[in-house]
């Protein structure tokens, strides 16, 4: 997970403690222990400590981005050392196997229902229990198997599900060297790329919301092959009435609190901060990758033993960033995993060995996970008739973050003079 950097002008920026809204993140978080807020102020009081080196180091870059960037990296820090043990072990581990990559096919059937009851949902179609607000269907995103809501897997489904990848080449699952990777349950971002394809015009609220994307890679390809065979591709084109209004009501609740803000600072006589002269040195940060700042803040100003932390790290959640290094990497681990397969594998020809040994791996790979299939569909329903536990997810849900979210919902209703529940 990497903090994303918004540059905004705002002068009060410059008056703000270095690391404040960073501490006051883990405090204010009910669910996370009193160890990671203690994990947090060891981090600020250490990083503010480095804070005069590092802003020497970056010199050529404007002060203020530099905080920023620092600020960013806390975070990042703070993950990766809180959850050391996790990444140590995640470094280490194997290649999956292939049937926990079907297990993933398995889970993609659940994705696509569950987001069609998402859409009946938005469009005031349906009541789901428990579900008062579009954030509340983000609980079941790496839940999947846990989640109420959908029926239980069918042969059918599953049927379907290898019918599709064995009509869908290995070439169209992956991109460059890395497997495609869709935004399963990101309804806004799905919605656009829909009407886009289809050259279906847009309510006027989605034709200005911001996107966050995940992963850019479109609507995909097993959601419409779903949608053709079971008739659902017209859930994405009904109109939205639930999204829309949460917004309005949260920015109607961000307004009051900064109309309020402003009242009491005038009340206390607090002046503004004087216009400064704008700093002509780019801003650390904006249009650079991120991976290698902090990468450059840990050689430069930690311990060993965070170093290694962040080693683990990266070697877990930061790609490569040279492709050759990539095709390298790629074609080792496919020689390695070769070397213990007993059958033959077909070596399809290609004017780069190394490109034509990875396609042939992968050609493989998919018909093996296309075969083990049926085994993890046997597993889940083991799993269903003896009421054995999904596993959880690895990262809780963050509960405190909807509850606060459900909260400004509903002081927005408030001062909007509407009733204080989730009914609109």
């Amino acid at each position: 997970m990497i903090f994303l950097i918004t540059f905004v002008v705002k002068t009060n920026l410059f008056m703000e403690e270095p690391f404040a809204h960073f501490v006051k993140y883990f405090s204010d978080r009910i669910l996370d222990s009193k160890d990671s807020l203690k994990l947090a102020k060891e981090i600020s009081a250490d990083l503010k400590s480095k804070m005069p080196a590092i802003k020497t180091y970056y010199y050529g870059y404007h002060p203020q981005s530099v905080q920023t960037i620092l600020e960013q990296y806390a975070y990042e820090r703070h993950r990766f050392t809180k959850d050391a043990a996790y990444f140590a072990r995640t470094a280490e581990e194997i290649v999956m196997k292939f049937r926990s990559k079907a297990e993933e096919f398995i889970q993609q059937i659940q994705y696509k229902k569950l987001f069609n009851l998402q859409c009946l949902w938005r469009a005031g179609k349906i009541t789901l229990p428990g579900v008062e607000i579009c954030e509340d269907f983000n609980r079941w995103e790496y839940d999947i198997f846990n989640c109420p809501h959908v029926s239980v897997i069918t042969q059918e489904e599953v049927d379907l599900m290898i019918r599709f990848l064995e009509e869908t080449p290995v070439e169209e699952q992956y991109a460059d060297e890395v497997p495609y990777h869709y935004d399963w349950l990101n309804y806004p971002y799905l919605k656009i790329c829909f009407a886009d394809r289809e050259g279906i015009e847009l309510d006027e609220f989605y034709q200005t919301y911001v996107l966050c994307i995940m992963d850019d890679n479109g609507i995909p390809p097993w959601y419409d092959f779903y949608d053709e065979f079971m008739y659902t591709k017209h859930l994405l084109g009904l109109t939205d009435v639930k999204f829309p209004n949460e917004i309005r009501y949260t920015r109607l609740h961000a307004q009051f609190l900064r109309d309020e803000k402003k009242k009491k600072e005038i009340a206390e006589g607090i002046s503004q901060e004087p216009f400064r002269k704008s700093d002509p040195r780019p801003y650390l940060g904006l249009g650079m990758d991120h991976n290698k700042i902090f990468t450059d803040i840990v050689n430069n100003f930690e311990s060993p033993i965070t170093r290694k932390n962040f080693e683990n790290y990266a070697a877990v959640e930061i790609a490569p960033n040279s492709e050759e290094e990539d095709l390298r990497e790629e074609v080792d681990n496919v020689i390695d995993e070769l070397k213990n397969i007993r059958e033959a594998v077909p070596i399809i020809e290609h004017e780069n060995w190394k490109q034509g040994l990875i396609i042939s791996y992968r050609k493989y790979k998919y018909q093996k996970t296309i075969d083990a299939i049926p085994y993890a569909y046997q597993d889940y329903l083991t799993r269903i008739e003896t009421k054995i536990p999904f596993p959880a997810p690895i990262q809780p849900f963050n509960d405190a973050s909807l509850l606060q979210t459900k909260q400004n919902i509903l002081a927005g209703r408030k001062l909007a003079g509407e009733p204080m529940d989730f009914n609109f």
